[in-house]
């Protein structure tokens, strides 16, 4: 990810923040593995369900 995905991440974590929906450190990890290709959404929503 690069330097500036990183920031754009980072700000959309701080602004979900001031909105009361804080962001914890594995919600961020997976939001990078989805945006580097390493997950894809539906294989997210799919492990989600079966949860």
């Amino acid at each position: 990810m690069s330097t500036e995905q990183l920031q754009a991440l980072q700000n959309a974590a701080s602004s979900s923040a001031m909105e009361g929906l804080a962001l914890n450190q594995e919600q961020l990890e997976l939001v990078k593995a989805i945006l580097e290709g390493r997950l894809s959404l539906g294989e997210y929503l799919s492990s989600a369900r079966e949860a």
